[in-house]
């Protein structure tokens, strides 16, 4: 029988979030608090509960991978509503599709730019997934040495961009990512703990992510076409002009490079 658990990164929660998350039985749930030291708690029904003084999105995800025993974890923030049985209907297609490695699903209230048919994602379509959308086989990201980068992420002062470099890496490194159109949770309204609007800040470091996942002549690329194909989200609040110049700044400085 495949063992499924949920990776929850939260802040300054209590037990209650569990409650919120309709999770009631194998979690890793990482909470970043101020505690002084990380405290360990092992709860019945394969819940663990680690209050941690670290900081940092991809830190949680790291430990709350270490700590898991499963064989497929699936990520998730604080303000999911998982649907009833999520670990065995998440587990059961793991075991018809036994070639995938990692499987993005779909989330209820989040946008969804995928072709809704089951597929194995390009490298293009992977700039279109989040990361509470994703699951997979531990054993296989594991093997390959691949986790979330700790220079990238809420907390670092990068931006977000963690998950597409995650998924970038595992598709580099040989892993099959499946698309299969279910709806494995819900979004309760939140505010974003990065994201505080499109304003000089966030395409700068759009531009130092993009430059750190992709190399300069891809980033600067990427840069045009994120730019452009945007341009409906962001035209509101600057220019075009401005994003691409923030956007370009962020790629020469490159600045998560020289803080390794």
């Amino acid at each position: 029988m495949i063992n499924v658990q949920v990776l929850v990164s939260c802040m300054y929660q209590d037990k209650n979030i569990l409650n919120e998350s309709n999770l009631f039985h194998d979690a890793v749930v990482i909470n970043q608090c101020d505690c002084s030291d990380e405290k360990v708690c092992n709860f019945n029904n394969n819940i663990i509960w680690v209050d941690s003084p670290e900081r940092g999105l991809s830190r949680s995800r790291n430990r709350a991978i270490v700590l898991s025993s499963a064989d497929i974890c699936i990520i998730s923030d604080d303000d999911e509503l998982f649907i009833d049985n999520v670990h065995k209907k998440v587990g059961a297609i793991y075991a018809e599709y036994q070639d995938a490695d990692l499987i993005i699903f779909d989330i209820k209230n989040h946008s969804n730019k995928l072709k809704q048919q089951i597929h194995y994602l390009s490298i293009i379509e992977l700039f279109h997934v989040s990361s509470v959308r994703i699951t997979f086989r531990r054993e296989s990201i594991l093997r390959k040495g691949i986790m979330f980068d700790i220079n990238m992420g809420s907390g670092t002062g990068n931006g977000g961009g963690e998950e597409v470099d995650f998924l970038l890496r595992c598709y580099k490194k040989g892993l099959r990512i499946l698309y299969y159109p279910l709806t494995i949770a819900s979004l309760r309204e939140s505010e974003s703990k990065w994201f505080s609007g499109y304003d000089e800040q966030f395409f700068y470091q759009r531009g130092t992510s993009t430059r750190h996942m992709l190399g300069l002549p891809l980033s600067i690329l990427y840069a045009f076409y994120y730019a452009y194909s945007h341009k409906h989200e962001y035209e509101k609040s600057i220019s075009t002009w401005k994003a691409l110049y923030q956007m370009f700044n962020g790629i020469i400085e490159n600045r998560i490079k020289s803080n390794l």
